[in-house]
């Protein structure tokens, strides 16, 4: 009966892990080499080196595109704890499967960075730092909503609005034009998964607003 209990539950686990959907170039998992179809244990350090590019689906069907120079960690939801995706360095795509109810969607995914507490209610957005990794971060929402929280501000970010975080700093959420021209596809069986949008000049636009 234990075999055959625990034979179980391994399937079970093998079914709801995280696993490595794409890859493109160099990606590391705890710094070794890994390959598309890898499954993910709980707080693997995931690292995109230049010119590659890596998609990971997490184990509530959620999807994470890392883009090159990125390095990310991921915390798997714990009873109560929503799942949370530590961004190091670098930027990336996030697609999040949405809550059942409401309820749920208020503590089903987050996002952290240095400056910034990103808490999603099933959405698009991308997250990226700009050029001073540890005073600079910035956001945009393709679908759905993200609260976006600093130890002195908190706004909410509405679908095409983006916004900008220095140290505690926050601009007010903005619509942002090329937010819809960023790529977006999670498809990893697509021959089309690279952004074409020049991340600097949408950081650069993003720098022109005011902060409060």
């Amino acid at each position: 009966m234990n075999r055959i209990f625990s034979f179980a539950l391994f399937i079970s686990c093998s079914l709801l892990a995280s696993e490595v959907k794409f890859v493109k170039g160099e990606v590391l998992v705890n710094g070794k080499a890994t390959v598309k179809g890898a499954k993910l244990s709980n707080n693997d350090l995931i690292k995109v080196m230049d010119k590659s590019l890596a998609i990971i689906e997490l184990n509530d069907s959620s999807k994470v595109k890392i883009n090159e120079n990125t390095e990310i960690k991921v915390e798997e939801a714990k009873k109560e704890r929503p799942t949370t995706v530590s961004l190091i360095s670098g930027s990336a795509f996030f697609k999040i499967k949405k809550a059942l109810n409401e309820k749920l969607s208020k503590e089903k995914f987050k996002v952290k960075t240095r400056q910034v507490s990103l808490g999603v209610r099933g959405t698009e957005f991308f997250v990226s730092y700009g050029k001073n990794p540890k005073d600079d971060v910035w956001m945009c929402v393709n679908e759905g909503l993200v609260e976006a929280k600093t130890r002195k501000a908190k706004a909410m970010v509405k679908a095409g609005e983006g916004i900008g975080v220095k140290k505690d700093s926050m601009s007010a959420p903005k619509p942002l034009a090329w937010t819809k021209k960023l790529n977006w596809s999670m498809d990893e069986n697509s021959s089309d998964l690279e952004n074409k949008v020049s991340i600097e000049e949408a950081y650069t636009d993003l720098l022109g607003r005011d902060y409060d």
